[in-house]
C-alpha cells in the first residue's frame, strides 16, 4: 500500500481520496473556433491554463472562478445564477474548451459557469454533470482510485443519450448565438 502525504499527515490512497476527492488536471482555453478567429486577425490566442479540477457529481454545471476565466482569456456569453453551498450567486457563462489531458478527452466548445466567489485552493474547477454525462466514472473508494473515460457510442445510445463529444455543450439559452455574434461566426447547432 502506498502512503501519501497531505500536509503533515501520512494518508493511504483510500483516505487521501476521501479527504481530497477525485481531482484531475484540466486545460482550460478559448474554443478552437475563437482561437482560429484570433489567428485570422493576426492575434495570438490566450495561453491555456492547466489547473486541478474536482469531479463533483452534485454540480449540475461545471464551474470555474471568474479570475481563472480572465486568466484563460475566456469571453462571457451572458449571466447565470449559480447555486453554491453558501447560497445563490450571480455569475457569468463563459465559452471555453476544456481538455482532460491525462484521459485524452476534449470538450470544445463548452459553456461553463464562472463564479465570483472563487473555489478552494486545492482545485480551480468543478467538473459537473454537464461534462460527466459524456463520461464513465469508476470510483473505487477502498483502493483510493478513480477512472474517467469517454463513454462508448453504444453505451450512450443504450442509455438514450447522445455521445455529444465534441458536440457543443450549452448551459444557457441563446448562448450559442451569442458566441457566434461575439466571434463574428454563424450560430452553432
Amino acid at each position: 500500500m502506498r502512503i501519501l502525504r497531505l500536509g503533515q499527515q501520512q494518508l493511504d490512497p483510500a483516505e487521501l481520496l476521501l479527504q481530497r476527492g477525485a481531482i484531475v488536471q484540466v486545460e482550460i482555453t478559448v474554443p478552437k473556433v475563437y482561437a482560429e478567429a484570433l489567428k485570422n486577425q493576426n492575434q495570438e490566442p490566450p495561453t491555456p491554463q492547466v489547473v486541478p479540477a474536482l469531479v463533483d457529481t452534485g454540480a449540475s454545471i461545471s464551474t470555474i472562478s471568474m479570475s481563472l476565466a480572465t486568466a484563460a482569456g475566456l469571453v462571457s456569453t451572458g449571466p447565470i445564477q449559480i447555486g453554491t453551498a453558501g447560497g445563490t450567486v450571480q455569475g457569468s457563462v463563459y465559452a471555453s474548451s476544456v481538455t482532460l489531458p491525462e484521459y485524452g478527452i476534449n470538450f470544445d466548445p463548452l459553456e461553463i459557469g464562472g463564479t465570483p466567489t472563487g473555489l478552494p485552493p486545492e482545485f480551480q474547477m468543478l467538473i459537473g454533470r454537464d461534462i460527466l454525462r459524456h463520461l464513465v466514472l469508476d470510483y473505487h473508494g477502498p483502493k483510493g482510485e478513480f477512472l474517467l473515460e469517454q463513454a462508448k457510442p453504444e453505451e450512450a445510445k443504450e442509455n438514450g443519450g447522445l455521445l455529444g463529444v465534441p458536440t457543443p455543450i450549452w448551459i444557457g439559452g441563446g448562448a450559442a448565438l451569442s458566441l457566434g455574434l461575439l466571434f463574428g461566426l454563424g450560430a452553432f447547432d
